[in-house]
């Protein structure tokens, strides 16, 4: 109790240096608590993204060029732009991508008078999300209800909870969904009347989708939909359902329910407008997930791919809390028309010596990046990445070979992944012959290339793993 005491002493004493110092409108303590509230978040694979990742995140797909000087600092932002996150959790990234929004606003002309009508539109309109668990969906408006200025708006567009409990999965057949539990999600800090509530998210019309999907997939015996609450034959109708949702969509159940969340970020995001996810490095390079591969490189340019050295980003480096699996962002924006014929995006591979782990400090590594995504040349190309002195990263431009080949250059640095095909076990030319054999079986990010087997080099490596010299 003593230890509890102090403990709460000390979140007093820091709030009100906050306060004091008038950073209530950038650091919101309850809003940033939230998260930490949902200790169910091992459920189906749903792990919560760090607020370092989710601003490093925002800050790269949220552009100042997206919009002109005047429309950013327009009060009236909101009436014709959102932003959606159709797995939000406890709010994070929808967060995150408002702080961006709300940075941009004010460094454009924003007022605090016009800073008070963004919150409110954004409360309204602006911010969409939508989560299977109505609890996380209610955690979510109540974080964004946090940051604002504390003024009156209506309902906010956040809903718990689908039929068949396969919460926004159900947006590839409907346009609009119904909170489950009536007016527990989308109402909790608005002042609308207690009725029927449902959030409508037309195809084609979100100008920015964050997201960091669960994981989740069906092996072992373990269901995708292994959610607190659901019986075994719910769980099992979720499955059935899931299949008939994703039947003809880019997206294989194999590779789990991100996959799935990712063809149906393709379907709501506008033309031109972009995406930002959190994924599992397998992304880049499992066999389950060549089809959504495919389907990035057809229908979307920009392609970034930003992954961290290899474990560098693990515990509680990690991108998301408590993954224990290597991750990745990935950064899109959709095609203003249709590709052509066998044409496919280069992808642009950003790897990182160390994961960002703080607030601020994401943010200038992240125009760091910008800044090196935007010099850098074409298929073949390098450049470091730099803040001030210090090189942080390499960024390389490559060719994925289409198909949805695995992008073999993800998680390398610049001097190997340009050299590579873009292939799974492809050898970077250039290196000895040992080293060039043994990229054969294992990447130089330490994950295994699927169907490649050669026993002659596996047990001399796994010789030497155990004797340290790897």
């Amino acid at each position: 109790m003593r230890a509890t005491g102090e403990a709460l002493a000390n979140l007093t004493r820091a709030v009100e240096k906050i306060e004091v110092a008038g950073l209530g409108l950038h650091i919101n303590v309850g809003a940033e608590l939230f998260p930490k509230l949902s200790e169910d978040r091992k459920q189906a694979a749903a792990f919560y993204t760090q607020a370092a990742t989710a601003e490093l995140l925002a800050t790269l797909t949220i552009r100042r060029s997206d919009l002109s000087a005047e429309q950013w600092a327009d009060r009236s932002l909101f009436a014709a732009r959102s932003l959606a996150d159709m797995a939000c959790g406890a709010g994070t990234l929808l967060r995150a991508g408002y702080r961006r929004i709300q940075a941009i606003h004010e460094s454009s002309g924003g007022t605090v008078e016009t800073v008070g009508e963004l919150d409110r539109r954004a409360m309204e309109t602006g911010l969409v999300g939508a989560d299977v668990s109505p609890i996380a969906a209610h955690l979510t408006s109540a974080s964004l209800a946090a940051i604002g200025q504390g003024e009156s708006y209506g309902d906010t567009p956040i809903v718990g909870g689908a039929n068949d409990a396969t919460g926004s999965l159900e947006y590839f057949e409907a346009r609009a969904l119904r909170d489950l539990f009536h007016n527990v999600a989308g109402r909790s800090a608005g002042s609308g009347e207690q009725n029927e509530f449902s959030v409508d998210i037309p195809d084609d019309s979100v100008d920015w989708i964050l997201m960091n999907p669960p994981y989740s997939r069906t092996r072992g015996g373990q269901s995708a939909f292994d959610i607190a609450g659901l019986l075994e034959r719910e769980r099992k109708a979720c499955q059935r359902r899931w299949g008939r949702l994703i039947r003809n969509q880019p997206a294989n159940a194999r590779a789990g329910i991100g996959a799935s969340f990712l063809a149906l970020a393709r379907k709501k995001v506008r033309p031109g407008g972009r995406i930002g996810f959190v994924l599992p490095l397998t992304a880049t390079f499992a066999d389950s997930w060549a089809a959504t591969r495919c389907m990035i490189e057809r229908d979307f340019t920009g392609i970034a791919a930003v992954a961290v050295a290899a474990g560098q980003a693990l515990g509680r480096d990690a991108l998301s809390a408590d993954t224990g699996m290597e991750e990745m962002m990935l950064i899109a924006t959709r095609r203003t028309g249709p590709a052509r014929t066998n044409e496919r995006s280069p992808v642009h591979c950003v790897t990182l010596a160390a994961p960002a782990t703080r607030s601020g400090e994401a943010g200038e590594i992240a125009r760091a990046i910008a800044g090196a995504l935007n010099r850098v040349g074409g298929v073949g190309a390098s450049r470091p990445v730099v803040v001030g002195d210090t090189e942080i990263g390499q960024v390389c431009v490559f060719d994925p070979g289409g198909e949805g080949a695995p992008w073999g250059a993800v998680g390398r640095h610049a001097r190997w992944a340009c050299r590579c095909r873009g292939q799974s076990g492809a050898r970077p030319a250039g290196f000895p012959r040992h080293i060039r054999r043994i990229a054969d079986r294992h990447d130089n990010a330490g994950r295994d290339v699927p169907r490649r087997p050669d026993a002659r080099f596996d047990r001399p490596l796994a010789r030497r793993r155990r004797q340290g010299r790897v």
